[in-house]
């Protein structure tokens, strides 16, 4: 096969960090493994098209409104993300030959809810963290939120947490559910662990192309975050955690972030606040991180990340559920 050994080959794997690989499996190749994302992330970007396509008639017919690109943002947005991760899905069970269990759907859904507190709690501590380093972000940050007590700020708060719910999950399938498993099944869960995230982060370079030092902050602070999920996943031999906490960390830090724009624009309503973040956010020229605070913040991710390390290689053996 083009992508993976034949099936014939599949003794050679390891048991993998969740579930054993079936016998008649065929993994895709370590460097093959790294390019799929690419591909997964086009044919979710097909696949969403037609969601555009009843917003964009309307809007043809009766003008674009800010409303009207929220919920056309939205609704493209999730069908994306939900794709990204089906695609994922797919290419291990039609392809590779292996089910939910193998790629982390393991030890029950109820670790999704601890996950999601996990998620929170960090996402909380970085939002500490950023206010002691710029305290002139709190006063528009605490504007914003009290400006989402209306219809629009529920409808936010509710779009936006299913849309970041299903991004988180997708995500995980595709990194630390099969590129990790199936990596790890290969040259073991260390390597899994830094080929996945260089996956993640390569998937988010595009912030390089913004500006390029803090683009770079960006794509660092997303591979210290992939660690973190990534360890949490092998401590749990599940990706039912990680999920929960992408999803949960994303929409806490993201929600902040809109509050504080909606504290500063009062001319501009959560809606239309919302559409703005959509469209901007694989921009990072608008802002100009605090060196100091950022650091500070890569400082405790790789302290996370270090401390999950230590508790992970802990362990005698990843053995199989």
């Amino acid at each position: 096969m083009p992508f993976s050994d034949s099936g014939a080959d599949a003794d050679r794997y390891g048991p993998g960090p969740y579930a054993p690989i079936p016998a008649g499996a065929r993994l895709t190749w370590v460097l093959a493994a790294l390019v799929l994302p690419v591909g997964f992330l086009v044919a979710a970007n097909i696949a969403a098209l037609p969601a555009a396509a009843p917003f964009a008639i309307y809007a043809a017919l009766e003008g674009m409104t800010g409303t009207l690109q929220f919920w056309m943002l939205s609704s493209i947005i999730l069908c994306s993300f939900v794709a990204f991760g089906a695609s994922a899905w797919l290419w291990a069970r039609l392809f590779e030959r292996r089910g939910a269990a193998t790629i982390g759907f393991t030890r029950g859904p109820w670790r999704y809810l601890r996950g999601a507190l996990a998620g929170g709690l960090l996402a909380a501590a970085m939002l500490a963290l950023g206010a002691v380093m710029a305290p002139q972000d709190v006063a528009p940050l605490m504007a914003g939120l009290r400006r989402l007590d209306s219809a629009d700020g529920a409808i936010f708060l509710i779009v936006f947490l299913i849309i970041f719910c299903f991004q988180g999950g997708a995500e995980e399938v595709v990194f630390r559910g099969w590129m990790l498993s199936s990596v790890a099944a290969r040259r073991g869960p260390m390597v899994a662990v830094g080929v996945s995230t260089a996956g993640f982060a390569a998937v988010h370079a595009h912030y390089l192309w913004f500006a390029p030092l803090p683009g770079m902050l960006v794509v660092l602070g997303v591979a210290l975050i992939a660690v973190i999920f990534a360890f949490y996943a092998l401590a749990e031999r599940s990706i039912w955690g990680v999920c929960g906490a992408h999803g949960l960390y994303n929409y806490v830090l993201m929600t902040a972030a809109t509050a504080q724009a909606l504290g500063e624009d009062p001319t501009k309503g959560p809606l239309e606040i919302a559409s703005d973040a959509f469209t901007n956010i694989t921009s990072v020229t608008e802002f100009d991180p605090s060196v100091p605070g950022t650091v500070a913040m890569l400082a405790v991710l790789a302290l996370i990340s270090w401390a999950l390390w230590r508790r992970t290689t802990g362990r005698t053996a990843l053995t199989p559920v």
